[in-house]
């Protein structure tokens, strides 16, 4: 009975209860605390793996990349001297190239027969170390070493990269395993040698050699074929891994298969974790092998700790609920109960606490733990909350952002679901940042987010912001192009023709929009972006503020783009822009008053009229205009210092470059430069310049007329020319538009131009006529009293050595059109 007694006491139940818990409890912190230092752990370990990698990586990577710029060095120097120099002057600089890299054993320049000279059939002057000499070889040049026929020769003859890499080799000469860069000399007739550069193995093996990973850890390079470019034992270098040892020819098959990643292996008996990546120049593989021992051994101590620390809990634990069972057993029940809450997420349910022994402090303690916890939960979710806003909206308009965009849509292309992309770009939204200033700017993103918000016609819209003016519409369950288009020209274009005020200033603005149906279109995200992309380019490229469909014509007029913006950046990187000039005569005399630069590309039948919309479009009109602007400034010194009579130069000026904070300090500092008088410099702008900002327009011009640079309005009599600009804008002269000269130079109609000319004269401005390419324009535009005549009349435009041919024998062009011509 007694025993039964002591079964049912409060004691005895809370001990049969609370030592399993606490047991149960105790394990679990301590597993789940060794599951997340293990995982700690590891991260460390993919992170310090990761380092050691591509530290590796980046010391190969810059040794070939000495090693490949020395072929490159040669290559060029020919493209640039070809035939200029002797083969005497090509070793010389051969031999300064290899000093300057003492890991390249050997470079030479390789001839196509006949190139260099036609009688010379091998011309391959090469230069290799031997120690520390750098000696050259007539061997290489003749027909016992026919390097016509050699692997390297042919890989730089065929190369698509720019460089070609030789598998690895043995030399039997010097004795060095070696790789050669290999890199194609071309020229306008096509490719007509090699230039090739000798690198030294030895020294990838040192750099592997020197990797310390742990006690035991090493590295090990692979090339392409599966044989051993450097390895700590040097046995097995230049040696097919399979040959080596069967375990490390698995390694091998599996990595030659992937371009990185990692795989564990056991090797000789021990576990490896081997890492792994591609070398992006020769496509090798770099393997890092860490003994799993090593890399989990602090892991082995810790569980060892975590287990004798737990023992030590659950046992003070035990001791602790039997001394104080007795006192504790009465509170014991509301404990239970709030834990039961808590255990549920409830924070809220506090004990009664009655007493105001060591119990009731445990009691107030552990209300005061409820209320820091119910805290600490509450900041928790208020910042994932926040975190989850973040990761999927733009914080500036609060729409969706483009991470989240990509996440809807995939699943909706994976369930087969159809529907429409929407993409619309603000048009002119930089030259609003540039002129009305960023924080505007921003003040009409949201503005413009607000609208998208609002219901559209079609239901199941979703607005996006995908960065900068780009913003995207996506329409769920949609089918029909047709409809969407309809509500993006009908309901947008109707909320955005409304004024918009923000922050005193009212603006007019316009959306250009591209659709992309899915799956018709595309059925990957990154697919319908371009194409709405495309179609959104074309609306832009079709006078903007609309709408547009994508249809594969429009691929091949965005590719076309493309091809004219590339052209553009390669004439800019290599210098293939050239300027022309067009003579500029005097009405009245028939002398050449000055010239007007306008710009070509060499070798190229581009019109300026195509690729100056592309570099307007692309942002590339910056850095070209600065090169017109340096190239003339440049010309007109050169005429200067050769003495030949002094004409002024005018020069184009776009709107977007036009409004570059910098462009007015550019041409002053030009000037400086070059120390020429501004006033020889003309600047042409247009009247559309001054619709984005009339206000910094003028300022613009006034700090250029300050300068005593002369300013000529173009084009007037096209677009938005108006008589009332004159009145305001400090401009010397206007220059007719071809288009407005054709329309009135006719005699029933000669008035009008002679009022047009009257008028300006009046506002103290010279009259130019664009387009005069017959004597009888000619002589009615002198009869109206126009000042300056330009055309094909008297001249095309002319390189500058035919503009010196010119001065030097004429400078007066009437009668002198044939010469000229």
């Amino acid at each position: 009975m007694n025993f039964f007694n002591k079964l049912s006491s409060i004691r005895t139940k809370m001990l049969i209860v609370f030592i399993p818990i606490i047991l149960l409890a105790t394990v679990s912190i301590a597993a789940a605390s060794v599951l997340k230092t293990k995982a700690g752990l590891e991260e460390q370990i993919e992170a310090r793996v990761t380092e050691a990698l591509n530290t590796i990586e980046a010391s190969i990577e810059s040794e070939f990349t000495t090693n490949r710029q020395i072929a490159e060095a040669v290559a060029a120097v020919y493209e640039v001297q070809a035939n200029t120099l002797t083969k005497t002057d090509y070793r010389g600089i051969i031999e300064k190239f290899l000093a300057m890299n003492k890991n390249t054993l050997g470079s030479g320049l390789w001839l196509e027969s006949g190139v260099y000279d036609k009688n010379i059939r091998y011309f391959g002057p090469y230069l290799h170390k031997e120690g520390e000499t750098i000696v050259y070889s007539e061997a290489y040049e003749s027909e016992d070493y026919d390097y016509f026929n050699t692997d390297w020769y042919l890989i730089g003859k065929n190369t698509e990269k720019g460089v070609g890499w030789t598998d690895p080799y043995y030399d039997e000469v010097t004795k060095i395993s070696m790789v050669t860069a290999a890199v194609p000399i071309s020229t306008e007739y096509g490719i007509i040698g090699v230039a090739s550069a000798d690198y030294d193995l030895t020294t990838i093996q040192k750099i592997i050699k020197e990797v310390k990973l742990g006690e035991s850890g090493y590295a090990f390079l692979i090339d392409t074929k599966g044989r051993f470019i450097a390895h700590k034992d040097p046995q097995k270098v230049m040696k097919l891994a399979i040959e080596q040892d069967q375990e490390l020819g698995v390694i091998a098959d599996t990595i030659m298969n992937n371009s990185e990643g990692s795989i564990n292996v056991a090797l000789g008996g021990q576990d490896f974790r081997a890492d792994y990546l591609t070398l992006a120049s020769t496509g090798w593989k770099l393997v890092v092998m860490t003994p799993f021992a090593e890399l989990f051994s602090s892991v082995s101590d810790m569980i060892a700790n975590a287990i004798m620390i737990t023992l030590i809990i659950i046992a003070l634990t035990v001791g602790l609920i039997i001394i104080y069972s007795t006192s504790f057993s009465r509170e014991f029940k509301q404990f239970v109960d709030s834990l039961g809450f808590v255990a549920q997420g409830d924070f809220t349910r506090a004990i009664e606490v009655k007493t105001k022994d060591e119990i009731g402090q445990m009691g107030a303690y552990y209300n005061h733990v409820l209320v820091e916890l119910r805290n600490m939960v509450d900041t928790i979710k208020e910042k994932e909350q926040h975190i989850q806003f973040l990761a999927d909206r733009d914080p500036m308009t609060e729409l969706y952002n483009r991470r989240k965009f990509n996440e809807l849509l995939t699943r909706d292309l994976l369930n087969n679901v159809h529907g429409n992309i929407v993409l619309l770009d603000i048009d002119n939204f930089k030259t609003i940042n540039d002129t009305l200033g960023h924080n505007y700017g921003d003040h009409l993103l949201r503005y413009v987010a607000e609208i998208l918000r609002e219901k559209m016609c079609c239901d199941n819209t979703i607005p996006f912001r995908l960065g900068g003016d780009e913003f995207l519409i996506w329409h769920r369950n949609q089918s029909e192009k047709c409809d969407v288009r309809h509500c993006m020209e009908v309901t947008m274009a109707a909320k955005l023709r409304e004024k918009i005020n923000i922050e005193g200033v009212v603006i007019h603005i316009t959306v250009s929009a591209g659709i992309a149906a899915y799956p018709a279109d595309g059925r990957t995200v990154d697919e319908l972006l371009v194409k709405a992309d495309i179609a959104m380019y074309s609306a832009k490229n079709n006078g903007k503020n609309r709408c547009m469909m994508f249809d594969e014509q429009m691929t091949s007029a965005f590719h076309e783009r493309f091809k004219i913006e590339k052209i553009l950046r390669e004439a800019l990187e290599y210098q293939r822009f050239r300027l022309l000039y067009q003579p500029v005569i005097d009405a009245q005399t028939g002398a050449i008053a000055y010239f007007e630069a306008l710009i070509r590309i060499q070798d190229s039948s581009l019109s300026p009229a195509v690729f100056i919309q592309v570099a307007e479009e692309s942002g590339l009109i910056i850095p070209i205009g600065r090169w017109v602007i340096q190239e003339a400034i440049c010309q007109q010194r050169k005429w200067i210092d050769a003495n030949y009579p002094v004409k002024g130069i005018a020069i184009n000026i776009s709107g977007n470059q036009f409004y570059d904070e910098n462009l007015v300090a550019y041409i002053a500092n030009s000037l400086d430069e070059q120390k020429v008088d501004p006033a020889l410099i003309e600047i042409e702008i247009t009247e559309s310049v001054l619709i984005d900002n009339k206000e910094k327009a003028i300022n613009i011009m006034k700090k250029l007329e300050e300068m005593g640079i002369r300013i000529a309005l173009d084009d007037f009599g096209t677009g938005f020319s108006s008589l009332n600009y004159l009145a305001f804008m400090p401009v010397d002269k206007i220059k007719l538009d071809k288009s407005l000269k054709d329309k009135f130079i006719r005699m029933e109609s000669i008035q009008v131009m002679e009022g047009i000319v009257s008028v300006a004269h009046g506002l103290g401005l010279m009259v130019v006529a664009e387009g005069v390419e017959e004597e009888v324009e000619a002589n009615r535009l002198k009869r109206v009293k126009c000042d300056y005549l330009q055309g094909y009349l008297y001249s095309r435009p002319l390189r500058s050595n035919d503009v010196e041919r010119l001065l030097k024998i004429q400078t007066n062009l009437f009668g002198f059109t044939e010469r000229v011509l």
